[in-house]
C-alpha cells in the first residue's frame, strides 16, 4: 500500500514539474500610442451645409447656409441655428412673392418681362481658438429695382455655447476704452483710404449689435458700406491693431 502511495505521489510531482516546464510563453504587447488632439476647440466643431435652391420664370434662389451639429449644449445650439436661419428666411420668402407678382405683370402689361430676380447665399467659416466666426454672404439682385450685397455675421464661443457681442471679446472693465479706440481706428483708416464716412464726420458710436469677425487672431469691424458712406454696393471690414492673448483682445 505504501509503495502504491509513493508511486502516485511521484506521478503527481512529475506532472506538476512538467506543467511548470511547459507554461505558455509570455507575449509582450506594445501599448497603443496616445493620440493627442491638437485641434482648437473651434476646429472640433462640425458644421454642415443646408442647401435650398429653386428657380422660376422670373427668379433664382440658391442658398447655402451653415448649421452647427455638435455643440455641447443642444438647447443653445438649437437657438443659435434658429438665429442663423432667420438671416436668410425673410429674403427667400420675399423673392418668391415678388417673382410671382412679376409673373402677373408680365401677363397683364409686359412691364417687367426682362427683369430677373436672383438671391444667392454662401458662407465662410473662420476658426480662432474658442471662437467660430460665420460670415453669411448675401447677394440680392433685382436688375435695377434693387441690388444689395451684404453679410450677416455670427461669432460663437463654442466653449460657452453662446453668440458673442463685440465688446465681450475684451476684458471686463475695459470695454469703454476699446470702444473708443475702435471708433478712432475706423475713422482713421477710412480717412486714409479716402472713404467719406457720414460725409467726412466719421462714426461717433458703435451699436450693441455691431458686426465683427475674428480671423487669424485678428479682429475686424464690418460695415455695410451703403449705411455709412456713398459706396452703395460694397462691404467694408476694418482691421483692428489689437492682438488675441488666448482669452481676450488687447
Amino acid at each position: 500500500m505504501k509503495k502504491i502511495c509513493k508511486l502516485f505521489l511521484a506521478i503527481a510531482l512529475i506532472a506538476t514539474f512538467s506543467a511548470c516546464d511547459h507554461d505558455d510563453p509570455v507575449v509582450e504587447t506594445t501599448p497603443e500610442p496616445t493620440v493627442i488632439d491638437t485641434r482648437s476647440e473651434a476646429e472640433k466643431i462640425e458644421i454642415r451645409t443646408k442647401e435650398y435652391s429653386i428657380s422660376g420664370r422670373n427668379s433664382v434662389c440658391d442658398i447655402k447656409s451653415p448649421e452647427f451639429v455638435n455643440l455641447k449644449d443642444e438647447v443653445a445650439q438649437e437657438e443659435i441655428n434658429a438665429q442663423i436661419s432667420k438671416a436668410t428666411e425673410p429674403y427667400r420668402k420675399e423673392i418668391d412673392v415678388v417673382s410671382e407678382g412679376l409673373t402677373d405683370a408680365d401677363t397683364n402689361t409686359g412691364d417687367f418681362a426682362t427683369k430677373f430676380y436672383t438671391y444667392n447665399v454662401t458662407y465662410d467659416r473662420y476658426n480662432n481658438d474658442n471662437y467660430i466666426s460665420i460670415i453669411i454672404r448675401q447677394n440680392y439682385d433685382t436688375e435695377g429695382l434693387r441690388s444689395n450685397k451684404w453679410s450677416d455675421i455670427f461669432v460663437v464661443d463654442v466653449v460657452k455655447c453662446k453668440l458673442v457681442k463685440l465688446l465681450e471679446v475684451f476684458k471686463p472693465g475695459t470695454e469703454g476704452n476699446y470702444k473708443r479706440r475702435i471708433i478712432e481706428e475706423v475713422n482713421s483708416q477710412a480717412q486714409s483710404a479716402g472713404i467719406q464716412v457720414f460725409g467726412g464726420a466719421g462714426i461717433s458710436d458703435l451699436s450693441d449689435s455691431q458686426k465683427f469677425f475674428i480671423q487669424d487672431d485678428t479682429l475686424y469691424i464690418y460695415f455695410e458700406a451703403g449705411l455709412i458712406t456713398e459706396y452703395k454696393n460694397d462691404e467694408l471690414a476694418f482691421k483692428m491693431p489689437f492682438k488675441y492673448n488666448g482669452e481676450y483682445f488687447e
